[in-house]
């Protein structure tokens, strides 16, 4: 049989290809295994930064965050739980679920209040404040109400001007708040 310089035999072709699948495959379970393990969320602990006297109502150092001129106050073990029916009802966040979450700011620390969040451990648009702190104005304590669109753990940080807090949270979304729960007898 007569073959021009531009024609490859069948069998070659059909080796080719079986060596491309071959190499497809052993690509893909390369990067499967080179995927890395979900974090384990390690939640931020009260930092027992006392504040100043006049401030102590709002930011007791047992259960709140303080870095850069900003106090969070913080959930118990560092797990925010949410009830899976508090869910924003319209807007642009509809479907999120919320709950709230105080601040203060210290001496000397003017301006709006902005929250946020990241989630560290899969994919999701960011945490935000979905309502309050206009209503509180730009000085000491701000609720917050953040609604998040998936629990996990994420990055939560709070902002006014150039000072910033920053924390790690895990966000679970409930049925019953276990508080709420009757015992077994």
């Amino acid at each position: 049989m007569f073959r021009t310089a531009n024609c490859i035999p069948r069998w070659a072709v059909s080796t080719i290809a079986v060596a491309l699948i071959t190499l497809a495959g052993t690509i893909g379970s390369l990067a499967h295994e080179s995927t890395p393990a979900p974090i384990a969320c390690q939640p931020a602990v009260p930092n027992n930064v006392e504040p100043p006297s006049h401030l102590l109502h709002f930011a007791n150092p047992e259960n709140t965050f303080f870095m850069n001129g900003i106090w969070a106050g913080l959930y118990p073990d560092g797990i925010m739980l949410i009830d899976k029916n508090a869910i924003v009802a319209d807007g642009e966040y509809a479907g999120w679920r919320a709950q709230k979450m105080w601040w203060t700011r210290d001496d000397g620390v003017v301006g709006p209040l902005i929250v946020t969040g990241t989630l560290l451990d899969g994919e999701a648009p960011d945490a935000v404040n979905i309502s309050f702190a206009r209503q509180y104005g730009s000085m000491g304590f701000t609720p917050v109400g953040l609604a998040f669109a998936e629990e996990g753990c994420w990055q939560i940080t709070g902002s006014v001007g150039n000072h910033t807090t920053t924390f790690t949270m895990q966000v679970d979304f409930v049925d019953v708040y276990p508080w709420m729960t009757t015992p077994e007898t």
